[in-house]
């Protein structure tokens, strides 16, 4: 999700539309919607795969830095960029895995991580593979400036979960749950911060706050989640979005958690949200409504 302004918000992902017996069409993807104020239009962005073949495979990722200035990452492997007229797509070899999640300072500076540690850099000219000393798959990514950049993830089939940080140029660990005692193995997937003393994370093991000068997690938060928390984002330490893969989304206004049960009630509670995003007047979560064979992407918009 990103959001421009209320008449200008962005969802990627993996979007199919049924046929006219009423079945879905598997055969025609789409992996973007614009939102205008209205309404939603689904779009087919070109991605460039391996060998050079021009697709519209599945996006996961997307950051801008301003409405002419949008980049995305498909599950292809392939970058593309929105320049305001046209979309540039080239698949990137320099990245290996699939990549999960883009941040950046600038289109000269941006950074994609991604399965099995892959992490990799643009530079405004061609990307550079980079060592992230893991295998774990990286799930988020976050930063305040150039030389302050955070990543963390877990690799669900052994809960290995390593959070790391960036100085611009190289990675380094601050916690592998492999190394650490069995009361000391935490989960996390996602990452946000405003500040180079501490980090919130949150995932299998709940939101906490990482103190960057001695690494001490500290208590977990009461969020009101009871489900893996999958995204959280702010505007500041006093305005913060936290979501689940349970369909559950909760506030902090900077004094206390309010957990919203209206969303407990959409699709009989069987929905999962993967992103959030927010402005000071605006936010939208993405996601899906589970059933038994497939979901159904939902975004969520609210107005403050």
């Amino acid at each position: 999700m990103w959001i421009f302004s209320k008449t200008n918000a962005w969802a990627v992902g993996e979007i199919y539309l049924n046929d006219s017996t009423g079945q879905i069409n598997m055969s025609d993807e789409y992996n973007a919607s614009r939102w205008n104020g209205i309404t939603w239009s689904l779009m087919k962005i070109p991605t460039a795969s391996y060998g050079g073949t021009i697709d519209n495979s599945s996006i996961y990722t997307i950051f801008a830095f301003g409405e002419n200035d949008i980049w995305t990452f498909s599950i292809g492997g392939s970058y593309l960029h929105w320049n305001g007229t046209t979309w540039t797509t080239q698949f990137v070899a320099e990245h290996s895995g699939g990549g999960n999640k883009l941040w950046g300072t600038s289109s000269s500076n941006l950074f994609l991580v991604g399965t099995d540690g892959s992490t990799s850099r643009y530079n405004g000219s061609v990307w550079i593979k980079m060592t992230s000393n893991t295998t774990v798959d990286l799930q988020d990514i976050y930063g305040i400036d150039a030389t302050h950049i955070w990543a963390t993830g877990t690799t669900i089939s052994d809960g290995h979960c390593v959070v790391l940080q960036c100085n611009g140029t190289s990675w380094t660990t601050l916690y592998d749950s492999n190394t650490q005692p069995d009361q000391s193995k935490y989960q996390f997937g996602t990452v946000w911060t405003n500040t180079s003393s501490s980090i919130y994370l949150d995932g299998g093991s709940g939101t906490h706050i990482l103190a960057l000068n001695n690494l001490d997690f500290g208590l977990q938060i009461k969020t009101g989640l009871t489900y893996v928390g999958s995204c959280i984002r702010a505007v500041n330490q006093n305005d913060i979005f936290d979501v689940s893969i349970g369909g559950e989304v909760a506030h902090y206004n900077g004094s206390s958690w309010h957990f919203y049960t209206e969303f407990q009630s959409l699709n009989g509670g069987n929905a999962w949200w993967t992103s959030v995003f927010l402005t000071g007047d605006m936010v939208v979560i993405g996601g899906w409504f589970t059933t038994a064979l497939n979901g159904f992407p939902v975004v969520n918009r609210g107005y403050r």
